[in-house]
């Protein structure tokens, strides 16, 4: 745990801001973490406990970001340690879960708590309720972002084809769990929905959520943003963000362990989601974070200040230093790796 100091000391005529986010979430996604960053995890902690995520939130704050989908490979950031949400508060990192963990449960917890049940609101719906109540009580006033919707158990989808009418209700039934067990008027709690893979067919085809979800668009597991906000859209109050990948297992192909993300390609996605108005959340799968530094320092950067950020000339730097843009050319023997340089 961190150590609270007696005393703050300032300097007159410090400057304690750079400026002011343009991106207002701005953070990770740990997944696919095994088994390099679980089994270090238990190796130093014990598993993915505070002690672990507290190295994980100093992490986020010195890259100016202020937001995580935790670990969910057979984990359960609020399960596996009570104290993870405490810490989480008071570093202000916000907690959210994934495009398919809805109203902040990880998706090992049906599988701990779920009775053997199904994981089908068509059949289920009542134990699927209580689930839900449960961890919005679990939640309570700690800062989130509560995720809607409904995938199939295990990443996949829900049905064959798109069951528009089913969803529609396990949202709807979503918010009156939320409003009632928080008391509040149902604005007031933050939420978001995914158009993860087949979900987005659902918004395609006509299905809609109410004005104060974030619509939270993605890309298509390989970097390139499959859909952004219309340039004359009506404004939605909850916003748009992205979900954006640097690490992904599932088909065709997986991609993991090793950056293979240019930085020019993120640069153009971010600043296409940026110049269409999505700016609410931006969220970035980066696997077990150790081989994705590179690229994880660059985004938050851009989601901190991306118009500063977006210079024309993008050359990544063979160390280790978080530097962008150079001027001079690059040492003879990596321009192979870096043509037109």
């Amino acid at each position: 745990m961190y150590r609270l100091k007696p005393k703050l000391h300032f300097s007159f005529g410090l400057a304690t801001t750079r400026s002011e986010p343009k991106v207002k979430y701005r953070g990770i996604f740990i997944n696919d973490e095994a088994p390099a960053l679980s089994g270090w995890a238990h190796e130093k902690f014990g598993g993915f406990k505070h002690e672990f995520y507290e190295k994980v939130f100093e992490l986020i704050l010195r890259l100016k970001g202020n937001f995580l989908w935790p670990a969910m490979w057979g984990n359960a950031f609020y399960d596996d340690d009570p104290q993870n949400p405490i810490l989480a508060d008071e570093y202000g990192v916000v907690i959210s879960t994934s495009h398919h963990e809805p109203l902040m449960r990880a998706h090992d917890e049906w599988r701990r708590y779920g009775g053997g049940g199904k994981w089908n609101y068509a059949t289920n719906d009542a134990s699927l309720r209580e689930f839900w109540k449960k961890s919005i009580e679990r939640m309570g006033s700690k800062e989130s972002i509560v995720t809607l919707g409904m995938r199939g158990d295990g990443d996949e989808p829900m049905t064959q084809g798109t069951a528009i009418e089913l969803l529609e209700r396990i949202v709807s039934d979503q918010r009156k769990i939320i409003a009632e067990t928080t008391g509040k008027p149902i604005q007031e709690t933050p939420q978001v929905w995914a158009l993860y893979k087949e979900v987005q067919d659902y918004y395609d085809k006509g299905m809609r959520v109410p004005d104060d979800v974030t619509l939270l668009l993605c890309d298509d597991n390989w970097g390139n943003i499959r859909k952004l906000p219309k340039l004359d859209a009506k404004p939605h109050t909850g916003g748009y963000g992205i979900y954006y990948h640097f690490d992904y297992v599932g088909g065709p192909r997986n991609y993991k362990w090793l950056n293979t993300n240019p930085l020019p390609r993120i640069h153009e996605q971010m600043s296409l989601a940026y110049n269409y108005g999505a700016r609410q959340i931006w969220v970035v799968n980066v696997g077990d974070i150790k081989p994705m530094e590179f690229p994880i320092s660059f985004f938050l950067d851009l989601a901190w200040d991306l118009p500063k950020s977006a210079q024309p000339k993008l050359r990544p730097t063979p160390n280790t230093g978080r530097v962008y843009n150079l001027a001079l050319p690059l040492p003879n023997p990596l321009r192979s790796y870096w043509p037109n340089t």
